[in-house]
């Protein structure tokens, strides 16, 4: 039993956690599962490579988890261009794919009603590979086959997107991305090979589309 001379106490004392309790947005917890499409612009300095550099058309998956205003998604992202050779290769312009795998952490900025503002950082790996991935140059003194081996770099970026819900526990959401990386490239001047570690910068045009999962 709780005495007259303490009961205005623990009366203003249940109020305030009432007040509390409804005035605290409560955090929701949610998992997601999606596909994203959309176009990579390729960094103008693979020019000096000869790849073609008109944006491309890209796709990747991703698999994320939320916390109120914090997510963080494990991504897939791949698109494809190509690269020309020597005129004197059996394949004068095979393909070249890009493919990177990271991680990626969402902050809301602002919401208003079923549409956020989102700020964007990533981490991960990036893979470029070609098909095919050896050639046969041919040269005065016969022909000699050439591999076209694989670049594997770290990568990390920055961006910004916009989420909107769109019907119960789907989400749309377009971003656009700067993603970052370097590695060992070999170059001809003249007469001499030039070795050096350069970096790279592509850009990143996503439409996710997304199934939530957990509470709401």
């Amino acid at each position: 039993m709780i005495r007259p001379a303490v009961r205005p106490l623990a009366t203003l004392l249940a109020l305030a956690g009432l007040a509390t309790t409804a005035g605290a947005a409560p955090l929701r917890a949610q998992w997601s599962l999606g596909l994203s499409s959309g176009v990579t612009r390729f960094d103008p300095h693979f020019g000096d490579y000869q790849w073609n550099l008109q944006p491309h058309a890209a796709w990747g998956a991703q698999a994320g988890a939320g916390l109120g205003r914090y997510g963080l998604a494990l991504r897939v992202w791949t698109a494809s261009s190509t690269q020309h050779l020597d005129a004197s290769a059996s394949v004068t312009d095979p393909h070249v794919r890009t493919t990177t795998v990271d991680l990626a952490a969402d902050a809301r900025i602002v919401g208003f009603g079923g549409t956020s503002l989102l700020a964007r950082a990533s981490g991960g790996r990036v893979l470029i590979g070609y098909t095919p991935d050896q050639v046969t140059l041919t040269t005065a003194g016969g022909s000699t086959a050439v591999e076209l081996a694989p670049v594997h770099a770290w990568s990390w970026g920055a961006g910004a997107a916009v989420r909107q819900e769109i019907v119960a526990r789907w989400t749309a959401t377009l971003s656009v991305e700067r993603q970052m990386f370097a590695f060992d490239t070999a170059h001809r001047t003249g007469s001499a090979v030039e070795l050096a570690r350069e970096g790279f910068g592509n850009w990143n045009g996503r439409l996710e589309l997304a199934r939530l999962f957990g509470t709401r």
